[in-house]
């Protein structure tokens, strides 16, 4: 009995520090941007448990989105968008498109605006949040 009061204890903790990481595209969206038609929107967000738990993580250090570039046979990852917890906000127009991201407490998000329709459909895109634990060591997550 003991031991699955410790179990069931054990399991609750980490329900209760454990953190979320979404990673989201939507596809088919007919929103003018500037001059450029929208394909989609990419979204990703990190939020962390609360931050009065000893063994939770207690910040996000920073959150990127990547786009693989084929070459040939190689591809290699392009850094699309990035917040640090150095560089908390992001916002800004690129090639048609809108960038914004920030880093507010225990939460990040990302959402990019995007305009080609080969990433759309047919691109890798990939979102990556580097964490801090209460003792120091840096954790990452990838979706």
């Amino acid at each position: 009995m003991a031991k699955t009061t410790a179990l069931v204890f054990f399991l609750l903790m980490i329900l209760s520090t454990s953190e979320t990481f979404d990673f989201t595209l939507e596809h088919s969206i007919s929103v003018p941007s500037n001059t450029r038609q929208l394909c989609g929107i990419l979204q990703c967000h990190a939020t962390l448990a609360s931050a009065d738990q000893s063994n939770s993580f207690r910040q996000i250090r920073s959150l990127t989105v990547y786009k693989k570039v084929t070459t040939g046979n190689t591809g290699r990852w392009e850094k699309l968008a990035s917040i640090t917890s150095d560089h908390t906000s992001e916002s800004k127009m690129s090639n048609g498109a809108r960038i914004f991201g920030e880093i507010i407490s225990h939460h990040a998000h990302l959402t990019l605006d995007l305009v080609d329709p080969h990433d759309c459909q047919f691109g890798q895109l990939s979102c990556m949040v580097f964490m801090e634990d209460s003792q120091g060591r840096i954790w990452s997550r990838t979706h």
